[in-house]
């Protein structure tokens, strides 16, 4: 393992000189810290420390975006207040009310009152800032043109699971992530579930007949 940094090489061969206390102690979880940090900042790479005293291994880094980024922009669409959002969202974004819902975790109705201008509990207007500040991250990190259409449509072919489930399920980061081009659809669908090859997977598909009436079929 090379380390390009004095600094880094210098906390390496303290590391491997047996200048460390006992391995589990603060102190030793501090030098560990202290020297993840000038190791990652060079290569992109973070040591991951085993059992075994003294002893390290390489794992990439994940180049998810912030969560203080999601976080700031969430706060950020707060202040524009429910009626801006719920435009944003269904006009700009062209999401509907059903997925507005599912998609925040609340019932139809609960939309219709904030339609009408039913109070927001702080809760829900979180929820509903951080949709918006999502699909807009999701067009700004990747090349997605409609976030929302690819958001609702099946990640993998003959599979049902959407990106809009695993945002249901807390996996934004995840998605953001995937967006960027930085972990392959079945490495974030592992993330979710390990058995979606077999739990998620259709047997019917949608066709287009001659007379150009769209049909349910099975697949052969």
């Amino acid at each position: 393992m090379t380390l390009i940094t004095d600094q880094t090489s210098a906390k390496s061969r303290q590391l491997g000189a047996g200048f460390m206390p006992e391995f589990g102690t603060a102190s030793t979880s501090a030098a560990i810290a202290d020297l993840n940090e000038s190791y990652s900042a060079c290569t992109g790479w973070a040591l991951v420390a085993s059992h075994r005293p003294y002893s390290f291994r390489e794992t990439p880094m994940r180049h998810t975006p912030q969560l203080s980024t999601l976080g700031r922009l969430t706060n950020k669409k707060a202040q524009q207040g429910s009626e801006a959002l719920l435009e944003e969202l269904a006009v700009d974004r062209g999401l509907g009310w059903t997925d507005i819902a599912r998609l925040c975790g609340v019932s139809i109705s609960a939309v219709r009152k904030w339609r009408s201008g039913g109070a927001l509990a702080p809760e829900r207007l979180r929820s509903l800032s951080k949709l918006a500040a999502f699909l807009e991250l999701v067009s700004e990190v990747g090349p997605v043109g409609d976030p929302v259409g690819w958001l609702m449509m099946p990640l993998v072919e003959q599979h049902t699971v959407t990106a809009a489930d695993l945002y249901r399920e807390g996996l934004d980061e995840d998605i953001l992530e995937h967006a960027q081009g930085h972990l392959s659809v079945e490495a974030l669908l592992d993330r979710w579930n390990s058995s979606w090859r077999i739990e998620t997977r259709s047997d019917w598909m949608v066709v287009d007949r001659p007379d150009g009436e769209r049909v349910i079929a099975r697949r052969s």
